[in-house]
């Protein structure tokens, strides 16, 4: 789990902003998680099963070695998008 972060929709909306810029170096899932955030929590419909998927394996792999393959911002939009419920109608 990702501690200390306060995590709200504006928060994941930026992030996943940064991460589909041309400077931002990410691998395709990451793009795919943010592309689907956008989209998203700008209430344009809901994450596909493979995005959430995807999401999942980008936390669990952070969770498991931080910052080894995926940086803490990239897990918190993948938190973001497993719990997002909870984060659209803030």
């Amino acid at each position: 789990m990702i501690q200390q972060v306060n995590i709200t929709k504006n928060l994941l909306k930026h992030l996943a902003g940064e991460m589909l810029s041309d400077d931002y170096k990410a691998s395709l899932p990451v793009k795919s998680i943010a592309g689907s955030a956008l989209k998203c929590f700008g209430h344009k419909g809901l994450p596909s099963e493979y995005i959430r998927d995807t999401a999942q394996q980008v936390y669990a792999s952070y969770s498991n070695a931080p910052n080894y393959q995926y940086n803490k911002n990239e897990a918190i939009l993948a938190q973001g998008i497993l719990e997002f419920e909870r984060y659209v109608n803030q």
